[in-house]
């Protein structure tokens, strides 16, 4: 390859800080997270004991996310979760209390996430000029979240739609 010119066809974004910047900072958002997890537990178990579950989740996370570093497999919210429920003695909780625990501590983030001012211009630029666009999905309590409630659907876009058509 070495002399030959390589052509570019196509670009695949990251939403986290590529298109998008969290305007907070990270210890913020995961106290803001722990705060209504708490509360969301108050109301729908409140048999347990909230700040500690709360600890127990955001040590969870970060096991996992020295796991992932580890293995180069993603440790997902709904797993670290389900562990943290066990652990506080709900061996088999109901999937929307796994779900609603999860949309509480991630709703703080997901308000946090913005574009970044030339993202919105520059992505249909790149796709006139013939460029296929493509964006990592995550699942809904995450960043692209965010993305769809700024109007950027990433699902319906014709900007970001290319790399499904081959």
């Amino acid at each position: 390859m070495k002399g030959k010119a390589v052509q570019i066809r196509g670009i695949i974004f990251d939403l986290g800080h590529t298109l998008m910047h969290l305007s907070d900072t990270w210890p913020s958002v995961f106290d803001r997270g722990a705060v209504d997890l708490i509360a969301f537990l108050a109301v729908q178990r409140p048999e347990l004991d909230g700040p500690a579950f709360a600890r127990a989740w955001l040590d969870r996370r970060r096991d996992g996310f020295a796991r992932s570093s580890a293995t180069l497999r993603e440790v997902t919210a709904e797993e670290t979760m389900r562990w943290t429920f066990a652990q506080a003695g709900v061996p088999d909780p109901e999937p929307a209390l796994v779900t609603g625990a999860i949309a509480a501590f991630f709703a703080y983030e997901n308000a946090c996430w913005f574009p970044d001012p030339d993202a919105l211009s520059v992505l249909p630029q790149l796709s006139t000029r013939g460029l296929r666009l493509a964006s990592f999905r995550m699942p809904p309590t995450t960043r692209s979240f965010s993305m769809w409630s700024i109007g950027w659907d990433f699902g319906r876009s014709s900007t970001l739609f290319s790399l499904r058509q081959g």
